[in-house]
């Protein structure tokens, strides 16, 4: 009743706002038949299902699958999905959508291990001071080293053969300790992969 002006806070509780779908996790790995991605969900609500969408560069996603989701669930689910071999995508990610039309994404997962597809053997991660690249393939390869962010740290040109079949970067031990990537490529090869510097 008085005619002093009242402040009011409204303080909500995030915690009662149930998200449609609790992701776990979300992995690609190579297999003989193509790349596997699994994931699995600790409960899902109004949940139709997944987009499954790749890149090769991780800016330009195409749809290239949907699995059905279990609509409403509050048990552990585990889910899969093939993608075909010689696609030669490298980034994934899910896009979820309810029945109502709302959508979210995942976080955009690399292929770790598709260095079997071609070949390459990468070590050690982590590292220290040296890279070594073993090749199974002849050829002229460009190997380039990136920040995070992209920024070019090494690149290199290198030609393989039966008596060069593996490859070293030096002198990387005054790189700061954190996340790299490391990009091999030939005309028709485009590998990239994680890299930790202790």
């Amino acid at each position: 009743t008085s005619s002093n002006p009242v402040n009011l806070y409204f303080v909500f509780d995030s915690c009662t706002i149930a998200l449609p779908v609790q992701l776990l996790e979300f992995k690609a790995n190579q297999t003989n038949e193509g790349i596997l991605l699994n994931w699995k969900t600790a409960s899902e609500q109004n949940n139709e299902g997944f987009w499954v969408e790749a890149s090769k560069s991780g800016i330009d996603f195409e749809t290239i699958g949907f699995v059905d989701g279990k609509g409403n669930s509050n048990r552990l689910t585990s889910y899969s999905f093939i993608v075909n071999e010689g696609s030669n995508y490298q980034y994934f990610r899910l896009k979820q959508e309810d029945f109502d039309g709302q959508s979210t994404f995942s976080e955009t997962i690399i292929i770790e291990n598709n260095s079997l597809k071609y070949g390459l053997e990468i070590y050690p991660n982590p590292f220290e001071d040296v890279i070594s690249i073993k090749i199974q393939q002849a050829g002229r390869y460009i190997v380039l080293l990136t920040d995070l962010i992209g920024n070019e740290i090494t690149k290199t040109y290198h030609d393989v053969n039966d008596n060069y079949p593996s490859l070293k970067l030096n002198g990387l031990e005054l790189l700061k300790s954190g996340v790299y990537f490391m990009q091999i490529k030939t005309e028709e090869l485009e590998y990239k992969m994680k890299l930790i510097k202790k």
